[in-house]
């Protein structure tokens, strides 16, 4: 169910009801997931939300929280592995892969910050469902 939500508040009189369409795509997620390399796994940690405090990264020098909202958090072994699903489109250039790899290395430093975890004990990695891509950093 998350790989799919529908907005309740579309305005269509149809909200809560999957077409045709809609029920096809969910079942080609789910077959990709099922067959993906964490289907086998369970995670530690499902749909996690930490704020984190920048203070180093932007350059006016202000602390900003960034709001990190982490899709599933694994233990691998003696490391921790961060994964993000995504339905959407994968990146098409190296500005759009680094702006998606930016949204890891925050999700990495949040949760350091969180579990005390050493941020080179943790690997993160967005996984594109729909074209079986993984992006690691």
């Amino acid at each position: 169910a998350a790989l799919w939500e529908q907005d309740e508040d579309d305005g269509d009189s149809g909200a809560g009801t999957v077409g045709p369409g809609d029920a096809a795509a969910l079942a080609a997620l789910q077959e990709r997931f099922l067959a993906s390399e964490w289907a086998p796994l369970q995670p530690i940690e499902v749909e996690v939300e930490i704020d984190v405090v920048l203070d180093d990264l932007l350059p006016d020098g202000r602390p900003h929280i960034a709001i990190c909202k982490l899709d599933a958090v694994y233990r691998r072994g003696d490391r921790i592995e961060i994964v993000d699903w995504k339905t959407g489109r994968a990146p098409r250039t190296a500005a759009e892969r680094d702006e998606r790899l930016l949204q890891l290395r925050l999700y990495r430093r949040a949760y350091h910050a969180r579990s005390g975890i050493p941020e080179s004990d943790i690997d993160v990695a967005l996984f594109y469902v729909a074209d079986d891509l993984i992006i690691r950093d």
